[in-house]
């Protein structure tokens, strides 16, 4: 049986029906209880697949007043996405993306206009998508703080694959590869954009994130692995 994506379901013309703008309200709602507006602070979060950055943001960032704007963390809210789960179809993420992609765009639009603190997280691997991005944060004068987690590609192929196993969701091999690499692309590209940087090796299971290098505002950049550092920026140029 072929299963239509929940866009194509919902919508016309990308006008979603009245009980479906209902339902993204409500997500967003939830997601905005909480957020604070001082310091208006933008953390963007970046990461190929398998990198394990929402464990980074729950555990070491922490998210207490911040509005995160997770277009994975939003699937979750989705009422088909746990049928299409319980059913075992790998692609039910696929099925759901468009509209939490939707449901993300709308988020992260209130949450700028509100002037709240914001965590965005996503892979970092669209170079216009974070240029236009970091350009609107700057406009409303947000201290955008970019934060990096990067992984040995085979540790984020062997994630993926664990993950697929344990909850069916699907990410091929050359996904994992391009997402990572594309990653230090834009790094190397849009670094000099944002107001402070840090980048994690988060190779290690069962272990912290080490630091690989940092820059704070108004400080230079410091390398505390100059071999981690390097293998991270020769993926990005390589790309």
């Amino acid at each position: 049986m072929i299963q239509l994506d929940t866009k194509s379901r919902f919508s016309s013309n990308g006008v979603y029906t009245t009980t479906r703008r209902q339902l993204h309200e409500d997500i967003a709602r939830h997601f905005l209880s909480g957020a604070q507006s001082q310091g208006m602070i933008a953390i963007i979060l970046g990461g190929g697949s398998g990198a394990g950055k929402t464990s980074v943001a729950t555990d070491i960032i922490g998210t207490k007043g911040f509005v995160v704007v997770d277009s994975d963390a939003i699937k979750e809210h989705i009422p088909e996405y746990s049928k299409f789960m319980q059913q075992h179809i790998s692609t039910a993420s696929d099925l759901v993306h468009e509209e939490s992609t939707d449901i993300a765009k709308n988020l992260l639009h209130t949450a700028i206009q509100s002037r709240l603190s914001l965590i965005y997280d996503g892979t970092f691997a669209n170079h216009n998508k974070y240029k236009r991005l970091i350009s609107q944060l700057k406009q409303k004068q947000y201290t955008i703080q970019l934060i990096i987690i990067d992984v040995d590609i085979s540790v984020a192929k062997r994630r993926v694959k664990a993950r697929f196993a344990e909850n069916q969701r699907y990410v091929p091999e050359e996904v994992v590869q391009k997402t990572n690499s594309a990653v230090a692309k834009n790094f190397i590209a849009l670094k000099d954009s944002v107001d402070e940087y840090l980048i994690l090796d988060n190779s290690l299971n069962g272990t912290s994130p080490t630091i690989i290098a940092r820059k704070d505002e108004g400080c230079p950049p410091i390398v505390f692995n100059d071999y981690a550092y390097h293998f991270f920026l020769k993926k990005g140029r390589q790309f």
